[in-house]
């Protein structure tokens, strides 16, 4: 025999109500009735087992002393139903159990005990509390199904990214390369004919395509790292750093630069052709954005901050304005306009992905006329033998 009682809200909690005696049932229920909950009444061990199997319920009380199966027994094999273990449950008794018997009821399952006569404020405070962590539970259930979804989106839409950067990029490419061919063939076989303005015009068309081909080559990188699982091994931040110096010894040169690491730097899980493209564009925008009469000072350094090492690249550059800093990660965001500083503001975009490829985050500590500090999370590998 079972009793379903069904309130007027359309996704109310359920509470399992289980004793031999209807009228403790009634008794029960009146006491913690409630617009948002919905009761289930079992007079036996078998009858709320069969309700338990079917039905998830927020919270079970159980009368202790029952026939044929009592409270400890019920509550034994429903912790042993992977279904239902999880459920909590509430003892409701008349007896004054010995410490033994307290203990048997918390090895069974039982969470907490209502002795009768019951109070009302104790028992509605107790059941409210667990109906709370319910809520919550299933809040934390349906985010994490949202954020599931939500990933799989963001994965899709990379993916999507990805390909159409490489289709866009193939497609224009070869275009491209024709128009600037053409005027490199038109240039050279007109240039004693065109006057001045005309040679000028040509210029501008052939430098024009040389701008969108760089533009292109970048937005295919940015495309290429994506948000997905890359190949991650152990790679040495020290060899990554002289290997960036070795690449860009040229312009190290040009600049008169000095590139110092202040301590050593740590071993870390990451996508190794990732990280030297990372440092490569760090290094780069830190020669890149100088004041003329400067000689470029660069300051590489570690600090290990509880699961995370800090890595900072300083450098004693022209600084970044104030208002500029929190959009500086997006696409197409050049910091500085002037035709003085070439880029096509995606550099730093790829620095962001693949530091959150990588577990961490990056941001920025900037003056004006003060230089820059760009800082970047990545996670500790544990048991790691330095």
């Amino acid at each position: 025999m079972s009793f379903y009682k069904k309130d007027n809200t359309a996704t109310p909690v359920k509470i399992l109500l289980v004793d031999d005696v209807k009228a403790n049932l009634v008794s029960l229920e009146a006491m913690l009735v409630d617009n948002h909950r919905t009761f289930f009444w079992a007079v036996s061990g078998e009858e709320a087992l069969g309700l338990a199997y079917r039905h998830d319920f927020a919270l079970i009380l159980i009368d202790v002393q029952m026939p044929e199966m009592n409270g400890f027994e019920l509550a034994n094999i429903l912790k042993s139903n992977n279904r239902t273990k999880n459920v909590p449950i509430i003892f409701v008794t008349a007896y004054r159990f010995e410490e033994g018997d307290v203990l048997q009821g918390y090895t069974e399952g039982a969470v907490d005990y209502l002795f009768k006569p019951l109070n009302v404020h104790i028992t509605k405070s107790k059941v409210d509390a667990f109906i709370d962590l319910f809520r919550q539970r299933k809040y934390i259930e349906e985010m994490n199904v949202l954020l599931d979804e939500k990933n799989q989106q963001l994965q899709a839409s990379n993916l999507a990214l990805e390909d159409f950067a490489n289709i866009v990029s193939h497609d224009l490419k070869e275009p491209l390369r024709t128009i600037s061919s053409f005027m490199q063939l038109l240039y050279k076989q007109n240039k004693e004919k065109l006057d001045h303005k005309s040679l000028e015009f040509m210029e501008f068309c052939s430098a024009s395509a040389t701008k969108l081909d760089v533009l292109i080559s970048s937005l295919r990188a940015y495309a290429s790292v994506g948000y997905r699982d890359v190949d991650k091994q152990l790679v040495d931040l020290n060899k990554i750093v002289a290997h960036t110096q070795k690449q860009l010894t040229f312009r190290i040169a040009e600049k008169d630069a000095a590139i110092k690491v202040l301590n050593p730097l740590p071993k870390v899980l990451v996508n190794q052709v990732q990280f030297e493209q990372l440092f490569q564009n760090l290094i780069d925008n830190a020669l890149k954005y100088q004041a003329d009469e400067n000689k470029p000072l660069i300051e590489i350094y570690s600090v290990k901050r509880e699961a995370h090492w800090i890595i900072s690249v300083k450098d004693n550059g022209i600084g970044i304005n104030e208002a500029f800093r929190k959009r500086i990660f997006g696409l197409f965001q050049k910091y500085h306009e002037s035709d003085q500083y070439e880029g096509t503001g995606v550099g730093l975009a790829i620095c962001k992905r693949i530091v959150e490829n990588s577990g961490g985050e990056i941001w920025i500590q900037s003056k004006e006329d003060k230089g820059t500090t760009f800082e970047f999370s990545v996670p500790v590998v544990e048991n790691l033998e330095e």
